[in-house]
């Protein structure tokens, strides 16, 4: 027998799980964007003489020295929240395999009645270990990413401003946008990784729940918000395998 499910939307989405995961990723990204607020911008000597900076060679290698031991310090400060959002990875794989079983039995029962088939399909509960074992795997080097990468921005824009001779007030304008905590680039990055992060693993348990059901062709339907990435509106209304 072919059958075809039409691919849940929005109600079927488990936003819940996205905005728990998010949250966890925010925390992250503020902790260090307030440390680096806070932080940085004192290590700067405003009164220093910026004429003079470049043939000061050693005074530049000194504050690379002092401006690496405190990002690094900053690393190891926020190890608290991101030990907090990888924690919560088994529970997010754990409530979105219910969630996909649930959406697949639930969707598959309206789909039978309709139809008069006398069937009942029972779905085992356990998810795929290898699929399990490569979300969690991705998403603590994801979550790792979050502070790495930009510490390495904040290193890069400050060093630079610093051997053209900006002062403590320059170099705080210059990381301004950074340490926004509604707009910086880790707290954009938190929000992406949530919701890329769960809208994959989701597809990925109802692809396999459905695959378990005997369904072997669905209809693909996007969520209709503006999240929707280009790729996949362009599927929207498609029977795919």
């Amino acid at each position: 027998m072919r059958w075809v499910m039409a691919r849940p939307a929005l109600l079927f989405y488990p936003l819940a799980i996205e905005q728990r995961y998010q949250k966890a990723l925010e925390r992250l990204a503020k902790a260090v964007i307030q440390r680096v607020k806070s932080d940085i911008p004192p290590l700067v000597d405003h009164d220093r003489n910026d004429a003079t900076l470049s043939s000061l060679s050693d005074t530049v290698s000194g504050f690379f020295a002092v401006l690496r031991v405190k990002l690094r310090a900053i690393a190891d400060e926020v190890k608290p929240e991101m030990d907090a959002a990888t924690l919560i990875l088994p529970q997010t794989v754990t409530e979105t395999n219910a969630f996909a079983k649930g959406v697949t039995e639930r969707t598959l029962a309206r789909g039978i009645s309709r139809k008069g088939v006398p069937l009942k399909v029972k779905i085992p509960d356990g998810a795929p270990p290898d699929l399990v074992e490569r979300f969690i795997a991705e998403n603590v080097a994801l979550i790792t990413s979050i502070p790495e990468e930009y510490l390495g921005n904040v290193h890069s824009t400050v060093m630079r401003a610093w051997e053209q001779g900006a002062g403590r007030k320059a170099i705080s304008d210059l990381l301004a946008p950074m340490v926004d905590p509604q707009s910086a680039p880790p707290v954009k990055r938190a929000r992406l990784i949530a919701r890329d992060q769960t809208g994959k693993l989701t597809g990925q348990m109802q692809r396999y729940r459905q695959q378990q059901a005997g369904i072997t062709h669905y209809i693909w339907h996007t969520m209709e918000d503006s999240r929707v990435r280009h790729n996949h509106a362009l599927l929207d209304g498609q029977t795919l395998s």
